[in-house]
């Protein structure tokens, strides 16, 4: 009987055909019967999912066999039309399911990312043989299934402390917004100045649950040809769904400033004046000026005619971060020196606390060159106030002698 014939009270026409004594073959006149038609029932009893926007899912089907036969080797595709829901297998087995039975089944499926998050009505069809062995395929099985948004995270609370030329970090906040937790979450940081090295490129950041949030701090160095000012860039979070897949988020974009570059130290100086044709310890006292403590320093002086230098080098252990030291150089001047202002010029080598040796760029620090003190017999000053008494001398003699005359 075809699966088209609707069930219900029918009224059935038999004729009955048979062979008379003659051996004719006789036919009756119609018979008449009402009967009762029952049509093959498969339903869906019930109908779950776990659906995301962009994500793989699952839909969990129940069916069950109303009668009045036995189903055999049913199988359920979905059978919905249109971009948002594609299925990920053919079809999914149900088994052999009796009358007042019900089978099973997971349906794996993939929600499409430019789909609407809501409610979708989604239709199945159930294949199957029945008893005499014939392959019946039911109506569309339709049911109401809720499409989740899109997995999505947020990203907040953001610092540097860049500089032009100097180690730094970008530090942040990612927030799992939902609807899914994420598993094995990992920030990737891009879209910076060529001229910043980003290392390895990721942070991790471990499991997620909704609503959950987790910092990042992430090293950067930048070099001395990129720019100071605003830069943006970006971060990805890659993590793990709840079937295991590994999924990405949609780009987070965030601003950070990168500093002017500054010098590793700033620079004062005592005892900054030699005299020509004498030596003076010049003392120059160096601030640590970055964010670390530096160790091993070793500075080198330099000087050009008419001073020189008895000692150029001097070293020292540690300084730390905002901390201050004193180097010193002996300086003299020639004797011919003009008394100007001289350049003395240094460098500095030292370690960073990663191991790495630096350099610093030449700093220079002014020398007064005054005049030297005479090297024998009688100074300007003293010649002059010889000069004075002898002439205050001859003035009194002067003065008493015209009196002694005028007297006589």
């Amino acid at each position: 009987m075809s699966e088209r014939v609707e069930a219900g009270n029918r009224e059935l026409t038999f004729v009955v055909t048979y062979d008379g004594d003659d051996g004719r073959v006789l036919r009756s006149n119609p018979l008449r019967e009402r009967v009762d038609i029952e049509k093959q029932s498969v339903v869906l009893a019930n109908a779950t999912g776990s659906l995301t926007v962009g994500e793989r899912g699952t839909v969990n089907l129940t069916v069950r066999n109303d009668g009045p036969r036995l189903v055999r080797d049913a199988t359920v595709t979905l059978a919905t039309s249109g971009p948002t829901l594609t299925p990920l297998e053919p079809d999914r087995p149900l088994g052999t399911i009796g009358v007042d039975e019900t089978g099973t089944a997971t349906v794996p499926v993939r929600t499409a990312s430019a789909a609407d998050p809501g409610d979708r009505q989604v239709s199945f069809v159930v294949t199957y043989e029945n008893e005499a062995g014939d392959t019946r395929r039911t109506d569309p099985l339709t049911a109401r299934l809720s499409v989740a948004d899109e997995q999505s995270f947020s990203l907040s609370a953001i610092e540097s402390d860049l500089r032009v030329g100097e180690e730094g970090t970008i530090s942040g906040t990612v927030t799992n917004d939902g609807p899914l937790p994420a598993t094995d979450a990992v920030v990737v940081v891009s879209g910076l100045d060529r001229n910043v090295d980003l290392g390895a490129g990721e942070y991790a950041l471990g499991d997620l649950a909704v609503g959950e949030s987790a910092t990042f701090s992430y090293p950067v160095e930048t070099t001395g040809a990129v720019d100071a000012g605003p830069r943006q860039f970006s971060i990805t979070v890659r993590y793990r769904d709840a079937r295991g897949d590994q999924r990405a988020s949609t780009t987070l974009p965030g601003t950070v400033r990168i500093g002017s570059s500054r010098d590793q130290f700033s620079v004062t100086t005592r005892n900054a004046s030699v005299p020509a044709g004498g030596s003076q310890t010049v003392e120059v006292i160096l601030r640590n000026q970055g964010d670390d403590r530096l160790t091993n320093l070793n500075a080198k002086a330099f000087v050009d005619d008419p001073l020189s230098l008895s000692s150029d080098e001097a070293f020292v252990p540690a300084v730390p971060s905002g901390g201050n030291v004193t180097i010193a150089f002996d300086v003299a001047a020639s004797g011919s020196a003009p008394q100007r202002v001289r350049p003395l010029e240094f460098d500095v080598q030292y370690n960073e606390p990663d191991g790495d040796t630096r350099l610093t760029d030449t700093y220079q620090v002014a020398v007064d060159v005054t005049e030297g003190e005479a090297s024998g017999g009688i100074g300007i000053v003293p010649i002059a106030v010889l000069i004075g008494v002898i002439v205050f001398v001859l003035v009194t003699w002067f003065v008493a002698t015209r009196r002694g005359g005028t007297e006589d």
